[in-house]
């Protein structure tokens, strides 16, 4: 279906890590989706289990794998492990997680890379992993933490940035085809009953939270864009501490009721400048 609508890349976040009777049915779907003259490119998903300590985040003792039918007939695997902050809140995503045996790329990596239509055996030499930095095929650089976990952006809300289809309107015909013309469509769990991959994120509103597929479509189209974020400075935060300080006690101190929400405006315009500049 989705490779005659025209898809560009199909990403699963749905692991087939136990086989069953039907699974010949998709591996045939796939191989013919892929020899297609539109060369659907197919992503799925392994997970890295028994993180090695709390702040290795891409490091692992092992990984669940699709089973080999899978995995050896799509295009590209890729780490789907959402790992929040001590907040609870998930600002980073992992772009590489090894163990000792292996190491995969995370989802929305391959899910660029198949997007950018390179194929996985010449991959790993248009990739590299330098110094806290990763390099593009495109010559564009992106810049990682130590556990090379890049900080991504957000484009809305819960269910708010990215078109939504169930996967029953699409059996039914209730959706017409051509919105997955040319694009990534990211296969996954949402707002299903006992679901466990969702997360708080900055972003929602009233503890809202979101679906680990959609953060990583958030991480795929950061990647894209070229749009990441950048950790304040514990030089900007102090700072901010300060500025709050001294401009507290100006307009609690010397200003008439009207005067101190004018400046308090002001300041908040002038924090949030400085912020930018500074960090």
């Amino acid at each position: 279906y989705l490779d005659d609508a025209g898809a560009r890349v199909a990403v699963f976040d749905i692991l087939f890590a136990e086989s069953t009777e039907q699974d010949q049915i998709l591996v045939d779907a796939i191989q013919e989706a892929r020899n297609s003259d539109n060369r659907l490119r197919i992503v799925m998903p392994v997970v890295g289990v028994q993180q090695t300590a709390d702040t290795d985040y891409n490091q692992v003792d092992a990984f669940l794998l699709p089973t080999t039918a899978f995995a050896d007939t799509v295009d590209y695997l890729g780490t789907t492990n959402v790992v929040p902050d001590a907040d609870g809140i998930v600002r980073w995503q992992i772009m590489r997680i090894q163990s000792p045996d292996a190491e995969y790329w995370g989802l929305s990596l391959s899910a660029y890379m198949a997007w950018q239509r390179i194929p996985a055996i010449a991959a790993n030499q248009l990739i590299q992993f330098n110094d806290h930095t990763l390099s593009l095929p495109s010559g564009r650089q992106i810049k990682l933490d130590n556990t090379e976990r890049l900080m991504f952006d957000y484009f809305g809300g819960p269910n708010e940035a990215f078109p939504v289809y169930s996967f029953q309107d699409v059996l039914m015909g209730n959706i017409d085809p051509s919105v997955f013309d040319d694009k990534v469509v990211f296969i996954g769990l949402m707002d299903a009953t006992g679901q466990t991959d969702e997360h708080r994120v900055p972003i929602g509103l009233g503890g809202t939270l979101m679906a680990g597929v959609e953060i990583h479509a958030h991480t795929l189209e950061s990647i894209i864009q070229g749009r990441q974020l950048t950790p304040q400075s514990s030089f900007s935060q102090a700072l901010m501490i300060l500025f709050l300080a001294v401009m507290s006690s100006l307009v609690y101190g010397w200003l008439p009721k009207r005067g101190y929400i004018v400046i308090l405006f002001l300041s908040i315009i002038i924090l949030i400048l400085l912020t930018v500049i500074v960090a």
